[in-house]
Parts: structure tokens; sequence; C-alpha cells
């Protein structure tokens, strides 16, 4: 504000008129600042930080040698668990991408053996159905209608189960 009147006289319009938002009124309250609100006030005039030495003798050294001492142990903890916990989550991302790229090269096989037809041409050369092969593999196989001309086609929409192993 550009002066402390205008200032008392925001304040006061604030408490006397509803704050709207999207057309809905909301709760406000406003006060005038103080020098305290802010964490880069100035200092007050007249004090000052002072630091000096303490005697051993002094009943406040040993609180100020157990803090000093407590802070160290702690900063020394957290430290500590920090790198743990980094370490922890390397391990973790190493285990995931090894996890990853194993899952991409079964389906990457699997997309290769369907998409070429050479589970197809297994098929043939062995003279069993598609429903058998689905039978004894491991992965249900269901070929859409029209992909090869030759294929024993899916039965309808139930497709090729594993209910008959």
């Amino acid at each position: 504000m550009e002066n402390p009147k205008q200032a008392e006289q925001i304040v006061r319009d604030m408490g006397n008129l509803p704050f709207t938002m999207s057309g809905m009124p909301r709760p406000i309250r406003a006060r005038a600042a103080d020098p305290e609100m802010f964490d880069d006030r100035p200092r007050k005039p007249g004090k000052r930080i002072t630091f000096r030495w303490l005697d051993q003798q002094v009943p406040d050294f040993q609180v100020a040698k157990k803090l000093k001492d407590l802070t160290r142990k702690n900063a020394a903890e957290a430290s500590f668990i920090l790198e743990r916990q980094v370490g922890e989550e390397e391990k973790l991302a190493n285990q995931q991408w090894k996890t990853l790229k194993a899952n991409y090269k079964k389906y990457e096989l699997i997309d290769g053996v369907l998409g070429d037809g050479t589970a197809l041409r297994l098929i043939r050369s062995d003279q069993t159905s598609l429903d058998r092969a689905a039978r004894v593999s491991a992965l249900p196989i269901c070929i859409p209608k029209g992909w090869y001309q030759t294929a024993k086609l899916c039965s309808g929409d139930k497709g090729l189960s594993r209910k008959g192993i």
C-alpha cells in the first residue's frame, strides 16, 4: 500500500464486503501486517547476537555440549539412512529393469512366432489342430478370422480355451 490510511481502508473493506470466487462467497480475514510476520524482517534496534566462549564450570556448558553432540549424532543417522535408502532404491530399479527386459523379450518372441507364421507351420507339420495346440501350449492361442486362409480359425466368440487341459 502507498500509505497506512490506504492499508486501513483495505482491511476494513475486506472485513465488511464478502470475498467471492467463482460466484461463491468465501470467508476471509484481513489484518494489518506486523514486522514479526516476515522471516526477513529487520532486527530490533538494540538487539545484537553475540558469541562467547563458555567455561566448563558454567551449567550451560554441559547443556550446549549435549545439544552439539546430539545434533552431530542426528546428522550422522540421517546421512546413513539416506545412503541406505538410495542404495535400496537403486537395487529395486535394477531389479525392475531386468524384469521389464525379460518380459519384453518374451512378448517379442511370442509376437515373432505368431506374426511370421511359425506357429501355424509347426501345427500343419505335426498335423494337429489349433485346439489341441492350445491345450498343449502354455499360452492360449487365438488367431483372428482371416489371418491365414489355410489355418483352422477360432470357433465363434469362445476362441481357444484351456478348459480341455
